[in-house]
């Protein structure tokens, strides 16, 4: 090896912070380490033997792939949730879970169609209201509210925010149900997966799809369909983890009902642009 530089995830893995290369990656393109002061997301990038390499403090890394990308998207488009009353939808084991919890949300409501996948101490957690076999296009405030009424909370108010990572099936069917137990002006961040969303032609081998002009075709009809199921589009970012089968994801960030902001729905092809290559429509 050249000692006057090397790949920065080589360089992380030789301080053995991680017990993985893929772990010293997400931690990474999360923006959990630093190279002479300066966040670097790309785990390739060549670093000199002299620099300077860092990493936040253990408590605050992502102990998942999950939280890694939730984490990355908060710092994309930082809020402060404090106080926050907040549902996650698709929790699976609790990656967002716990992400929301360290940013200090007051209740989360962790939504998913199976059974008893929510880590122990996370379900155990008295801010965490487990909805276990929900089926989130069924999803609906009086659900919510039953469940939060068995802990005897105060009156039901709708939430503050969304937080939904759904597979096997389209983010189409759950928008509008979650948008409905928002209050307006509400927060939605949604992990958009083209394996479930360009349809089985345009997924190749492995699972994993490579048709950037799918990907933006559809991207562009979600944006222009958001309107009618309670939201409006504000932004969409290429999430920096990849999912597990090497897909790239995209985070759309939406809001509950009318949006007075800047910057909403632009930036669709340039997005994909960056996740495939080249611009969708633009030969090579």
């Amino acid at each position: 090896m050249d000692r006057a530089g090397e790949r920065l995830d080589q360089t992380v893995m030789r301080h053995g912070w991680f017990s993985s290369r893929s772990r010293a990656q997400e931690a990474i393109r999360s923006g959990f380490v630093r190279v002479n002061g300066r966040i670097v997301r790309r785990p390739g990038e060549w670093v000199p033997a002299d620099c300077c390499v860092e990493r936040e403090a253990a408590s605050a890394l992502p102990a998942s792939r999950g939280a890694g990308k939730l984490n990355a998207a908060l710092a994309q488009w930082p809020v402060n949730p404090t106080g926050w009353r907040v549902v996650d939808v698709g929790a699976s084991t609790g990656g967002f879970t716990e992400t929301w919890l360290r940013q200090g949300v007051q209740r989360v409501f962790a939504v998913d169609v199976g059974h008893q996948q929510l880590q122990g101490w996370l379900a155990a957690d008295r801010r965490v209201v487990v909805l276990d076999g929900v089926n989130a296009r069924h999803l609906s405030a009086g659900q919510l509210e039953a469940a939060e009424r068995e802990r005897r909370s105060p009156a039901w108010v709708p939430l503050d925010a969304a937080s939904i990572d759904v597979s096997f099936i389209s983010l189409e069917r759950v928008l509008a149900p979650v948008a409905r137990t928002l209050k307006s002006g509400a927060l939605v961040l949604a992990l958009f997966k083209p394996q479930f969303e360009v349809g089985p032609r345009h997924v190749g081998k492995g699972g994993v799809v490579r048709d950037g002009e799918a990907v933006n075709r559809v991207l562009q009809r979600y944006r222009e369909a958001v309107a009618g199921w309670g939201l409006s589009w504000t932004d969409v970012w290429l999430c920096p983890v990849a999912g597990r089968d090497g897909n790239r994801e995209f985070w759309l960030r939406l809001v509950r009902g009318a949006y007075q902001g800047e910057g909403s729905g632009a930036g669709v092809a340039e997005v994909v642009a960056e996740a495939y290559g080249r611009r969708p429509g633009v030969a090579r």
